[in-house]
């Protein structure tokens, strides 16, 4: 078994691991994809993935190593009967992990693979605590099919339209529409195969939240022995790309009220929000203080005050009546970023509170209405700063940029034009006469 990173540049942070299985060296199955066609051709596909799953989560264990752990889900594996009799949840158990500590990634897309039935099974791992992510997302009808079927936690963006994104017009405006439509429903955006820091900045200036690819590391059989060579490398990247106005990062917003376990009763729910009585909502966080749902109090209080509301209910789990499509944004977020992912949710749900995380830990909760406030504080201070004549960015605006690509050693074009002579008549007489 081999881990990949899946990272937040971001934040500089390490979200989760992908488990990807290697056949023995020097055999024609060292290559998983010829390995995984010869056992479906020869019907032990569902005997092949077991014993990689297996074998990911014993040696993910032995790593020590905590963060979410990914594992690929072949179609016709997930709905097999077989599979969802419970020995993925009995093999966690044993290890001593929480369906909250895996993301079940459904992998390529099979022909005469039923959607229907594929989302039925996907939303039986849901209901059991396991987030869901749909692989190589673009590269087919059948994805988009299901993605239009299944909330997904995860959506992981097809390498084909990753590869030389920054030079190329088309894809990015393919990857836009995804990245609005994945933020829209509460899902999380992962670039695959990302090698180059060009198709990284095109990528963050885009939005998207997580990335995997070489340019952060190859997959590795004992990632906890290069652990510390990829968090420097994070910590690189990621002061690189902090933009002049860290000032108006999402921590600012924060509210730091108590979670709520996820092993609490909804009776134990009501009586944390009796003693928190300006909480709309609370985040509910798994043992690594991981969130995996949000529950309102308007939601809580419509099913107490039901008739025997509290006596058919208060005993019950808060996942079972939590919403899980939480939106989580990172306290180290650019502002512009969570403001579009707020405003691009349903109307449903675009007003309600979010869930702040700090390298995918629990931090805090976020109103709206502070958002849209410091928003507004922000676009009012680059007013002010803005040229009064052309209404472009200023002098200020200006020196930050080239004193942050001079912090960060990098190249840059600077493009001086005065077309007319303008400026020294400007500068003589004013803006109110050069208007005119």
């Amino acid at each position: 078994m081999h881990f990949q990173p899946i990272v937040s540049v971001v934040t500089g942070r390490i979200l989760a691991y992908e488990a990807l299985s290697r056949g023995p060296q020097g055999s024609p199955y060292a290559s998983p994809i010829p390995m995984f066609q010869a056992a479906r051709e020869r019907g032990l596909l569902a005997a092949l993935e077991r014993g990689c799953r297996e074998r990911a989560i014993e040696s993910w264990v032995a790593t020590g190593l905590d963060e979410l752990l990914f594992l690929n889900v072949s179609p016709e594996v997930l709905i097999d009967p077989e599979h969802l009799t419970g020995k993925t949840l009995t093999s966690l158990q044993q290890h001593g992990l929480a369906p909250s500590n895996l993301v079940i990634e459904i992998t390529e897309q099979s022909p005469g693979i039923d959607p229907d039935l594929m989302a039925e099974a996907a939303r039986h791992y849901q209901s059991m605590g396991f987030s869901i992510a749909l692989d190589d997302l673009g590269d087919g009808y059948a994805g988009l099919r299901l993605w239009s079927q299944l909330n997904p936690d995860y959506v992981k963006l097809d390498r084909h339209f990753v590869t030389g994104l920054d030079g190329d017009r088309v894809k990015r405006r393919f990857v836009h529409s995804i990245i609005d439509i994945a933020h829209s429903m509460d899902s999380r955006v992962i670039a695959e195969g990302v090698e180059r820091e060009g198709e990284l900045d095109t990528l963050l200036d885009m939005g998207v939240d997580y990335c995997q690819g070489w340019l952060f590391a190859r997959p590795d059989p004992a990632p906890h022995q290069i652990r510390e060579s990829l968090e420097a490398r994070l910590a690189s990247l990621a002061a690189n790309r902090r933009p002049a106005t860290a000032a108006t990062e999402i921590r600012r917003l924060s509210i730091p009220l108590p979670a709520l376990e996820s092993g609490l009763s909804v009776a134990e729910a009501s009586e944390r929000f009796s003693r928190l009585p300006h909480a709309n909502a609370l985040a509910v966080v798994d043992d690594h203080c991981r969130p995996v749902g949000i529950l309102a109090r308007q939601q809580l209080m419509a099913l107490l005050g039901k008739r025997f509301g509290f006596d058919l209910h208060g005993r019950q789990p808060i996942a079972r009546v939590m919403r899980t499509r939480a939106l989580c944004v990172e306290a180290h977020e650019p502002l512009d970023r969570v403001s579009r992912k707020v405003t691009g949710r349903g109307e449903t749900s675009r007003d309600e509170d979010f869930i702040i995380t700090d390298g995918g830990r629990y931090l805090g909760m976020g109103h709206v209405i502070n958002l849209l406030q410091l928003f507004t504080e922000q676009q009012v201070q680059l007013a002010r700063q803005a040229n009064p004549l052309t209404q472009l960015p200023g002098n200020r605006p200006i020196r930050l940029a080239l004193e942050n690509y001079q912090r960060q050693a990098r190249s840059f074009v600077a493009c001086y034009l005065d077309i007319d002579h303008f400026k020294p008549f400007n500068d003589r007489f004013g803006y109110a006469l050069g208007i005119e």
